[in-house]
């Protein structure tokens, strides 16, 4: 994440970035609560979304 974004705003760049995605189009619903992964010690936030 960049130091002035989101986990919500990060989740939606980096679709558009590595898949292409439209963002436009994504409905956010929520997010999850942080999840620290034990082998990297990364932060990570799940953001879910519907894409119509």
């Amino acid at each position: 994440i960049d130091a002035d974004e989101t986990p919500v705003a990060a989740a939606l760049r980096e679709a558009e970035e590595e898949t292409g995605l439209d963002s436009t189009g994504v409905e956010v619903l929520g997010t999850l609560q942080e999840l620290g992964l034990a082998r990297s010690n990364f932060l990570v936030t799940p953001v879910l979304g519907w894409w119509t």
